[in-house]
């Protein structure tokens, strides 16, 4: 069955002098169809929440941001789901 893991935690990737190089905010951590998934959401009005639906992609800076958190955490598979504020619709685009 699926279900969070863990929800809302810092993250964060240091040197190997122990300085911060970077770091962020993960929106969750999910089991879905027995595998883990980095969990990045992202709410929009309806203008960008359609356009997103329309091309079927995300934009080039959520990905940049789940894929860090996918590294950092060691996780091959994420989820960005965005979310229309304006009528609350979903939409899940799946990485690997």
């Amino acid at each position: 069955s699926e279900m969070f893991i863990d929800i809302e935690f810092d993250v964060s990737y240091n040197g190997k002098d122990g300085t911060l190089l970077l770091g962020g905010f993960c929106d969750g951590l999910v089991s879905w169809q027995g595998e883990e998934h980095v969990l990045e959401l992202k709410t929009q009005n309806n203008e960008a929440f359609e356009y997103r639906r329309n091309i079927g992609q995300p934009k080039a800076g959520h990905v940049e941001q789940l894929l860090l958190y996918m590294k950092i955490l060691k996780k091959a598979k994420g989820i960005i789901l965005y979310e229309n504020k304006n009528i609350i619709r979903q939409l899940s685009i799946f990485f690997e």
